[in-house]
């Protein structure tokens, strides 16, 4: 991962109602090529700050920046954040609009002027990178939940954008369905996409970021990898709870049965695994 910013949010605050800052000062970095993860309770600000994100909401106080540049509002420049910072929303029924998949996943390629044919092979493209290919020509309203997921995705990702940012993307999904979506983005981070996830599923969370930012309350009140962030003792006060792989791992580095400088073990099978190796 470099640590080159691609995004840079420095001490953003943003209200509804002037009565309650929905963000306050928040500071957060995401390199190139990063895993990061949002998590904290419901109306902690994380979609708010994705809307930033996207420029789809202007800060009130503090700024952003893309590659060093601040972030200006002009239709010049918001058009070209919009190809290079792809925002996915949690209910795909509020992104999806055509009357079949493929018409929907080719809206942004053709409003970028590209031509019918090169947008043609961006769409398809993106369908099957989230293996929606075969249904390209089905009606939207004939999908499951997770496959609406999956070609909302891909409406986003046939604009090529540098990063994907995705509000809940295992909300609603089954287990394939999740095993389906790990892939996709292993498949994405290896191309070198930035991507940035907010969820509640901390589990899930635990086995696929590289940087973890909690948001309570409209503040970033703690940052790091997921190793030191996901086992806070204080973690319920900041609405979300420890992740079961994590808090074992935790609980054997405390008793110094694991050895130190080992890699994170993101699944139960690496945990025994690293067990296993550091007995003595």
């Amino acid at each position: 991962m470099s640590t080159t910013s691609l995004i840079e949010v420095r001490n953003l605050s943003f209200s509804y109602h002037l009565a309650k800052k929905v963000l306050d000062c928040v500071q957060m970095s995401i390199p190139r090529g990063a895993r990061i993860a949002l998590v904290g309770p419901n109306g902690a600000g994380k979609s708010t700050l994705f809307l930033h994100l996207n420029a789809i909401l202007r800060p009130q106080a503090g700024s952003l920046l893309y590659e060093g540049q601040a972030y200006e509002y002009s239709r010049s420049f918001v058009t070209m954040l919009r190809q290079r910072v792809g925002l996915v929303f949690q209910d795909p029924d509020a992104q999806l609009f055509a009357g079949s998949v493929l018409d929907d996943v080719l809206f942004g390629p053709m409003n970028l002027k590209l031509t019918p044919k090169v947008a043609h092979k961006r769409a398809e493209a993106a369908l099957d990178a989230v293996k929606m290919l075969e249904y390209r020509n089905e009606p939207i309203h004939f999908l499951s939940h997770g496959q609406k997921k999956r070609v909302a995705m891909a409406g986003v990702l046939a604009m090529e954008p540098e990063v994907l940012i995705m509000d809940e993307p295992t909300a609603g999904l089954d287990y394939p369905g999740v095993l389906n979506l790990n892939d996709i983005m292993a498949r994405l981070h290896n191309q070198g996409t930035t991507l940035v996830v907010a969820t509640h599923d901390v589990e899930w969370v635990w086995g696929w970021t590289d940087f973890v930012y909690v948001l309570s309350q409209g503040q970033t009140v703690a940052s790091g990898n997921p190793a030191d962030v996901l086992v806070r003792s204080d973690h319920t006060a900041f609405g979300y709870a420890q992740p079961v792989l994590g808090e074992i791992y935790n609980e054997l580095r405390q008793r110094q049965l694991i050895l130190p400088g080992n890699h994170l073990p993101r699944t139960a099978a690496e945990l025994i695994n690293l067990l296993t190796s550091s007995r003595p």
